[in-house]
């Protein structure tokens, strides 16, 4: 995987996910979208570590992770994203939605269509989107 991989895996999580609300599939569109924000933070790691350094083995085992947390933290775009919700707080309270995610969300059969849809305008909008952001970095 490198990291035009990861971003074509962000943007067909995005469709997918879309599709899926659309048919009425709330869980798995909001599984999906989740895996959208994953996939773009890889692809900002990917970014980073893509020197001519040999990457630390303790940083590349902390991105085989599903914690958007943690892949935040490793991907280099911390600082920025921190300046960026200095500048945007509606970013900052973006991302505090988007990180509730994680990979258990595959075992949720029941969620409201609140929820979903507070995750995709978190992820999705175009100002304050994190996913939008992200794009920005990757």
């Amino acid at each position: 995987m490198n990291r035009t991989d990861f971003q074509h895996l962000a943007e067909l999580r995005v469709r997918e996910a879309e599709a899926l609300r659309q048919a009425g599939s709330l869980e798995g569109a909001y599984y999906l979208l989740g895996y959208a924000v994953e996939f773009a933070l890889k692809a900002c790691f990917c970014k980073r570590i893509a020197q001519h350094d040999f990457p630390d083995k303790k940083l590349v085992d902390k991105a085989y992770s599903h914690d958007l947390e943690r892949l935040m933290e490793i991907s280099g775009v911390q600082a920025p994203f921190n300046n960026a919700v200095g500048l945007n707080p509606a970013l900052g309270l973006k991302w505090k939605t988007a990180v509730v995610w994680d990979e258990q969300s595959r075992f949720i059969t029941s969620l409201a269509a609140s929820e979903v849809d507070a995750l995709f305008e978190a992820v999705l909008h175009p100002a304050d989107g994190v996913l939008t952001w992200l794009k920005t970095q990757w």
